[in-house]
């Protein structure tokens, strides 16, 4: 345990501990303040970016529904559907998703059975995979989804083929890649990524904006901590990851998710600056405190060192010893009581000592303190250089603190 026997290490201490006491809880609070405001504010940007891509989502189904439904009106398709041959089918509906980057065209009858499948050919006279959006599109003129086939995730759109009545329908699939997650993100200016969840349990990744060597790692964290569409933190490549996972479509195969995140180290960015300009002036006010608690502590500490100087002379017998202290206003009341103590003590064992110090004697009033300066006074048992040297016995009572005073010339007591 650390043991300060000096008043100035004391005072210097003690200066320097409560400032750093003080700067520190300063800066935890900042810290604290910071990362809660961070979080919060990460947690609306990723909010917002949840609309801003389903808004996009939505506004790219519109725009393919209709690219879709000026190719479904055209004649060619028309007439290869009259003629029933499957081939010219497949070669026209291929021909047709090559015109609007469609990686996938499917056909089906007014039954729902499948007449065509540009992703899987040999698949014919089956049901429609995905009867639901039929059922909408036969409702809304149109349908929109995004479906998993084969574990990849599509955007599928459903139109009539009119001719003017509906005779078919045709479906086109627009496969959700890199390129995707990097448009969502420049809109939304978050790391995107788009997941699914097989009905077997597992996740796979499709797109994501994030590096190769962090979406491996995602695959892994998915599995544990993916647990709804909620906000939560993914640790990745030793950065925090504030992650919002809203399902976006869902089919027989598994759910598809947009994975959406947040960097809290750029949302601490701001704070870390602020932190860091807060620490220098920290640094040199503790720097500043050391020093001037020293330079106080000399002045308060230099006269009591004189006084316990000359009591180390008196007690090895010279009772001749002055001691020029100089101002000792700053000196604490504790210590300048205990300094007179130790007069009366010294009193009792026979040493009747004279204590000089710079103050104006003007400064002593009271009508108790120049009577007790004024009695005659024993003389020092010890002789010093032919002549002696008086003081005064500790008085009792209330006049104590006068009376002491007294017997040191030219110095008093600040007032209770």
């Amino acid at each position: 345990m650390l043991r300060l026997r000096s008043l100035g290490a004391r005072i210097t201490f003690f200066f320097v501990i409560l400032l750093i006491t003080v700067q520190g809880v300063l800066l935890a609070l900042v810290s604290a303040s910071g990362e809660h405001i961070a979080k919060d504010r990460v947690a609306a940007e990723l909010k917002a970016g949840e609309r801003i891509v389903q808004r996009l989502l939505e506004q790219g189904s519109r725009q393919l529904s209709d690219a879709v439904r000026l190719l479904a009106a055209g004649f060619g398709l028309r007439t290869a559907i009259a003629t029933r041959d499957l081939d010219t089918i497949v070669s026209v509906l291929r021909n047709h998703g090559k015109r609007i980057d469609a990686s996938v065209v499917m056909l089906a009858d007014l039954d729902r059975n499948l007449l065509a499948d540009t992703l899987h050919e040999e698949r014919r006279n089956t049901s429609f995979p995905f009867p639901a959006l039929v059922t909408a599109a036969q409702r809304d003129g149109k349908a929109s989804a995004i479906v998993l086939i084969d574990g990849t995730p599509y955007q599928i759109v459903v139109v009539p083929v009119l001719a003017p009545v509906p005779i078919a329908w045709v479906a086109m699939g627009f496969v959700i890649d890199d390129r995707v997650a990097l448009d969502r993100q420049a809109v939304s200016k978050l790391q995107v990524s788009f997941m699914s969840h097989g009905t077997e349990g597992r996740w796979a990744m499709h797109a994501s904006t994030l590096p190769p060597a962090l979406r491996a790692l995602m695959l892994v964290k998915a599995s544990v901590e993916f647990t709804g569409n909620h906000l939560f933190a993914v640790d990745l490549g030793g950065d925090s990851l504030q992650t919002l996972a809203p399902v976006i479509g869902e089919s027989a195969e598994g759910k598809v998710v947009a994975v959406l995140q947040r960097s809290l180290r750029e949302g601490l960015e701001p704070f870390d600056r602020l932190r860091k300009t807060l620490l220098l002036p920290a640094l040199a006010s503790v720097v500043l405190s050391v020093v001037g608690s020293m330079l106080i502590a000399r002045q308060v500490t230099q006269p009591v060192n004189r006084l316990a100087g000359v009591a180390n002379r008196i007690t090895d017998g010279d009772c001749g010893s002055r001691a020029e202290t100089g101002y000792i206003k700053q000196v604490t009341r504790w210590v300048i009581e205990r300094t007179f103590r130790q007069v009366g003590e010294w009193h009792r064992d026979g040493l009747d000592l004279v204590i000089s110090v710079n103050i104006p004697t003007r400064a002593l009033v009271g009508a108790a303190v120049r009577e007790v300066a004024g009695r005659p006074q024993p003389p020092c048992r010890r002789a010093t250089g032919g002549r002696r040297v008086h003081g005064v016995s500790p008085p009792r009572g209330n006049a104590t603190r006068a009376a002491t005073a007294a017997a040191v010339p030219g110095t008093r007591l600040p007032s209770s």
